[in-house]
């Protein structure tokens, strides 16, 4: 993820397909699938964090515990009080308290919400289970108790001292104060089968664990058969963090590394801070600060592979993107079925990518469009925003053109004067010469698609709703709000680019921020 982390957590439940991380900051930064929230962490500083099936909880420095995601088993609900550390299961969640006694909330079914009496160094909540460090440095684990199917010894912990317990779905491993490790539990892919030699963590994940080497370097081991969340990449760690089919690691440098399945973008984050962002119903691309692209969410025509060199701005269409280079050249990659991936030769000053073609300003002023919709207007511009099946531009006179499809009246520039413009897909918006937003074409009966009131500095339209970044640098969002994409974090903002389903944005020091939507689908 853009900056660096201090800690990153996968979730070992299975279906969890999401990840998040503790930035150096104190910050959390989320990504993957968001259909139940999970993405949506608080805003805030941090100690710790946690992330299971569909549920995140972090630590914050008043050590009170927050949690977001799906609440259907009351996972999202913790106790009050004071805590040392937090840990979530598939469908439960544990704390240890001040007083080192342990606090477990959420679903109890085979009583792995009943911790046991007495102090504890640490705790780590798994599928069916809970495993806990007595302060003694011996192992106690509750939960399943019965042979129903799901009584693998993963409650029967070996004798011994012990540093560190991660407790997965339905196996564990641990370290022990030799550093050596110790795993116990379902091993039908040899997970419980630990390497030799000294490790600093081990992480447990539903079939396959992962532990740091006093050396830093990573091994993994168990189920490695379809996606490769067992092989991780040669280099230092700082920390591992194993789920069902994708594992993440914190790099000595701070930076975050991801492998394994990758469906909804959980093994993707995007790497260094970002100058831009551009974000649609199915990925998002940035620039980041080296002025390299980088891209993720789903790779459909290979839209998460940009190509490599120096870029200005970046443009996500709906199956295919654009950069402007920093020599003006235009480069484009994924579905080029229209010819909306065969830029004209020449310099640009930016490029936007529509539904099937794209358009861009050249460095004289001019516009040219290639794709299913080449028609370009004559005369000089200062920008211009491709939709679906239309685009706009604004003038050297400050005037608004629109083109194209105008079905929902989309294309009905109104006049006036204006700084910049953003072509959604069925409907547009302006910022007026006063910081003021305009926006006409597709309307609901319920007034959603009234913009905000207040001066403005920037905004992006996307399907169905619209956002803008306020001249005090705050956000506001409009429009249908069906993942929350409508619903801002906090903050201030310097730029901000709506999607589908959800929207991103670029806090001032080049930290991304994602809300709605858009871990599932970007």
């Amino acid at each position: 993820m853009p900056g660096l982390f201090t800690s990153v957590s996968t979730g070992d439940a299975a279906g969890s397909n999401f990840s998040c991380g503790l930035r150096t900051t104190r910050a959390i930064t989320c990504w993957g699938d968001d259909y139940y929230g999970q993405l949506q962490a608080p805003h805030g500083s941090y100690l710790e964090i946690g992330v299971g099936g569909t549920n995140g909880c972090a630590l914050g420095t008043d050590h009170h515990i927050t949690c977001w995601g799906s609440n259907a088993s009351g996972v999202a609900s913790p106790p009050a009080g004071t805590f040392n550390q937090v840990s979530v299961g598939g469908s439960h969640a544990c704390g240890l308290r001040s007083d080192a006694t342990v606090a477990c909330w959420g679903d109890n079914m085979y009583g792995k919400a009943s911790p046991p009496g007495g102090a504890f160094r640490s705790v780590s909540a798994g599928g069916s289970h809970t495993c806990g460090v007595r302060t003694t440095g011996s192992i106690a684990c509750w939960g399943v108790h019965d042979v129903t199917g799901f009584d693998f010894g993963q409650i029967r912990p070996p004798g011994g001292d012990f540093l560190s317990v991660s407790a997965g779905y339905q196996d564990n491993c641990a370290v022990r104060t030799n550093h050596t490790l110790a795993c116990w539990g379902w091993d039908s892919y040899g997970q419980t089968r630990a390497p030799n030699g000294e490790f600093e963590s081990v992480s447990a994940g539903v079939a396959h664990s992962c532990g740091v080497r006093t050396s830093g370097a990573l091994a993994c081991w168990g189920d490695n058969m379809y996606f490769g969340q067992a092989s991780p990449p040669a280099g230092q760690f700082k920390s591992v963090s194993a789920a069902q089919s994708h594992t993440c690691g914190v790099r000595g440098d701070g930076s975050v590394a991801c492998w394994g399945y990758n469906n909804q973008g959980q093994a993707s984050p995007p790497t260094g801070r970002l100058r831009s962002v551009s974000t649609t119903i199915s990925y998002a691309c940035g620039v980041v600060t080296s002025h390299a692209l980088t891209c993720w969410g789903k790779d459909e025509f290979g839209l998460i592979r940009p190509p490599s060199g120096a870029f200005a701005s970046v443009s996500a269409g709906h199956s295919h993107a654009c950069g402007v280079r920093t020599d003006g050249v235009v480069a484009c990659w994924g579905e080029s079925e229209s010819g909306d991936t065969a830029p004209p030769a020449g310099a640009f000053r930016m490029v936007s990518a529509g539904g099937s073609f794209t358009c861009g300003v050249r460095t004289d002023g001019a516009i040219a469009c290639w794709g299913s919709n080449p028609y370009a207007p004559g005369g000089t511009f200062e920008s211009i925003s491709a939709g679906v099946e239309h685009a706009c531009a604004v003038r050297t006179d400050d005037a608004v053109v629109c083109w194209g499809s105008n079905a929902y009246g989309q294309a009905a520039a109104p006049k006036g004067s204006f700084k910049s413009i953003a072509a959604g897909d069925y409907n547009s918006c302006g910022v007026r010469a006063d910081g003021t937003v305009t926006c006409w074409g597709y309307t609901d009966t319920l007034g959603r698609w009234t913009p905000a009131q207040g001066a403005f500095t920037a905004i992006s339209a996307g399907s169905f709703h619209a956002c803008g970044v306020r001249t005090d640098g705050l956000v506001a969002c409009w429009g249908h709000n069906m993942g929350g994409e409508a619903s801002p974090p906090g903050g201030t903002f310097s730029a901000v680019s709506a999607g589908g389903y959800g929207s991103c944005a670029i806090r001032p020091d080049d930290e991304l921020v994602c809300w709605g939507l858009s871990g599932y689908e970007q």
